[in-house]
């Protein structure tokens, strides 16, 4: 269980928190069931409970950086009263706001854009990306909203929350991120007895710095991400291949201190070498033990 704590919640209370090897909880003073909890990894999660009809209930407000205390305060005083009421706070489970139903969209012929040209293009875009075989492209970016729903509550992908330019692809309420690296046998380009692609090579290159989730450059060689996982597609008949299905894909979850320091890229034989490659029915499992195991990194970045 984790450790609990009290005390008044604001910016300068949250950004002292210090990190324990388990999780702590801190609960508000002021405002009963207002809290954030403290991961091992870093990561500090505003949290709210509140009890109906003889049962306790508690939602996830979202990750301190993303929301302010005083945003996370009004939420959870919004939150409490919604349960004491016996309504449904408006908050998903995988803790991000839940907004009311958004109106069509806004464009008309006054814009220029009539709404039935913006829905053609819409559909034309979906199209991309379902399809059996797609290009390197769109086959990672449907590949990081695959592993990212298989991963379940508490995962998003940063792009949801407004961090477009993150440079990692998915990451946790608690702080932890995930880089995806894909590659498939069988490319659109492939025809006929055209030889497959059968040694992939992953990009693994540490980075320079990247740029925060604040618009601040963070200087200092190394990887962002805490895990990465390597997906392997390697299906090869073209009646057979669906880049679409979770069960053709191969994964190989590698926590970024094991990757060669200095290498730029990596093969299957050298992942194999650090990792067991599993199916997507033991991805989620190996992924949360993965992140168990983190060492505590420090946050603001």
């Amino acid at each position: 269980m984790p450790r609990l704590q009290r005390g008044r919640i604001d910016e300068s209370t949250v950004d002292a928190l210090p990190v324990e090897d388990r999780e702590v909880v801190f609960w508000d003073l002021e405002l009963r069931g207002f809290g954030v909890r403290v991961y091992p990894s870093g990561g500090k999660v505003y949290i709210v409970q509140g009890r109906s009809g003889g049962k306790s209930k508690r939602y996830t407000i979202g990750r301190h950086g993303v929301v302010t205390a005083e945003e996370a305060r009004s939420k959870a005083v919004m939150t409490v009263a919604a349960i004491k009421a016996g309504e449904e706070p408006q908050l998903s489970p995988s803790g991000w706001v839940v907004g009311p139903p958004r109106e069509k969209s806004g464009l008309s012929a006054v814009d220029g854009l009539p709404n039935s040209i913006h829905r053609d293009i819409l559909t034309s875009l979906v199209r991309r990306y379902d399809c059996p075989v797609m290009n390197n492209v769109h086959r990672a970016e449907y590949l990081e909203c695959l592993v990212a729903e298989f991963l379940g509550a508490g995962w998003s992908l940063p792009w949801q929350s407004g961090y477009d330019w993150a440079p990692w692809d998915i990451e946790h309420i608690s702080g932890a991120r995930i880089e995806i690296k894909q590659s498939a046998a069988l490319q659109p380009w492939h025809a006929g007895n055209q030889t497959r692609t059968r040694s992939p090579r992953f990009d693994i290159a540490p980075r320079k710095g990247f740029w925060t989730r604040a618009g601040v450059w963070a200087e200092g060689p190394g990887r962002p991400a805490d895990l990465y996982v390597f997906a392997w597609h390697g299906e090869e008949s073209a009646s057979v291949a669906d880049h679409r299905a979770i069960h053709q894909w191969r994964f190989f979850v590698v926590p970024t201190h094991r990757l060669p320091a200095e290498q730029h890229s990596i093969g299957r034989p050298g992942l194999k070498e650090l990792a067991d490659d599993v199916g997507y029915e033991a991805l989620r499992f190996t992924v949360n033990r993965a992140v168990a195991d983190l060492q505590p990194r420090s946050t603001g970045t």
